[in-house]
């Protein structure tokens, strides 16, 4: 492990990146990394106590970025985040989570040819290998309540890994959402 690896795996230990990291465990390609190794910085005015959401909307699209921070969005503020991104789907490449609706993560599309799907956490970046899977498992963790969030974090049924019935129940909605959808595309 490298200097960087482990500076990023030491950030990776709070409460919502402990818990990213469980969901993205299938899904994970090597090891944390700091997110300024790649050569990357977020701009000043992204930077600071309660503008995650801009960072993260930062990683998958800059415009979406700069519209919430014109126009003064909060990091409590979920639907417009979502919204402005939504606006700007043409040119984003990827998606934002609103993990336990107190930290704003961002997954970004890879290219299918030389990179892999790329996972966001302010100061950390964590490289996935099936967008579709990690995507599912975010939006399994920002729709989760803390009694459940809770639950996961702290299973102690790990032999079984075993996830609370309401986890369970919305995961095989989604399963059975992505599964018709791939339905639909694949005989076009």
């Amino acid at each position: 492990m490298t200097d960087d690896q482990k500076s990023a795996s030491t950030y990776g230990n709070n409460r919502d990146s402990i818990t990213t990291m469980k969901m993205l465990q299938p899904f994970r390609v090597g090891e944390l990394e700091l997110y300024t190794s790649s050569g990357r910085r977020y701009p000043d005015i992204y930077c600071g106590l309660g503008r995650c959401h801009l960072r993260a909307l930062f990683n998958v699209c800059k415009p979406a970025a700069q519209e919430a921070h014109g126009d003064k969005v909060t990091h409590k503020e979920t639907d417009r985040v979502h919204s402005i991104l939504k606006r700007h789907r043409r040119v984003a490449n990827g998606e934002v989570f609103h993990v336990h609706e107190s930290h704003w993560v961002a997954l970004q599309r890879g290219d299918d040819v030389k990179e892999n799907p790329m996972f966001f956490d302010d100061k950390v970046r964590l490289e996935v290998n099936n967008y579709e899977g990690a995507s599912t498992a975010l939006q399994l963790v920002e729709d989760m309540s803390p009694s459940d969030f809770e639950k996961v974090l702290h299973s102690k049924d790990a032999k079984r890994k075993t996830k609370t019935s309401a986890a369970q129940e919305k995961m095989k909605k989604m399963s059975a959402k992505q599964k018709q959808v791939r339905g639909l595309c694949i005989g076009n």
